[in-house]
């Protein structure tokens, strides 16, 4: 059996989970990746525990706010957010719009440096208005849905 197929089969009969979102908290040793779909369980998408959220404990210093990312581990406390140790973590390519100045990782980290305040934020939706050069972002945070207009200039 080829090797590739036979780490794969492992992979998947280990019940490794899985969470796909954005960077939009660290601390020392964790980052905290918040999805951008909601749970299956629930038909309300309005609320902030209604989006996965796992505080994921890592060594590596390269990452950043506002990369999306897919994270791989094996168990997790269960309170919200989550917490767990990754066994993997693959930064994914941020989307650049080919007119746009920013990135979407970019306008993550504007937002979140100008709006501290915000706790365990849901990037709900992010779109840049090339028409108007700025991009639209909507944040749910203490379960209240937040509009946000963030500029679309290079950063300093």
């Amino acid at each position: 059996m080829n090797k590739r197929i036979f780490i794969f089969l492992i992979f998947l009969l280990t019940g490794c989970s899985n969470i796909e979102g954005f960077i939009v908290d660290k601390e020392e040793g964790k980052i905290l990746v918040v999805s951008t779909n909601p749970n299956d369980t629930n038909n309300s998408k309005d609320r902030a525990v209604d989006y996965p959220a796992v505080w994921i404990s890592t060594n590596e210093k390269k990452y950043q706010l506002g990369q999306k990312v897919k994270a791989y581990y094996d168990s997790m406390e269960e309170s919200y957010p989550g917490q767990t140790t990754s066994k993997r973590i693959n930064i994914l390519k941020s989307t650049k719009p080919s007119k746009a100045d920013l990135s979407e990782q970019d306008v993550i980290q504007v937002l979140l440096n100008e709006n501290e305040d915000l706790e365990i934020p849901v990037i709900k939706e992010i779109i840049y208005q090339d028409n108007k050069d700025y991009w639209d972002v909507t944040v749910i945070s203490n379960d209240e849905e937040l509009y946000f207009q963030i500029e679309d200039k290079p950063l300093n």
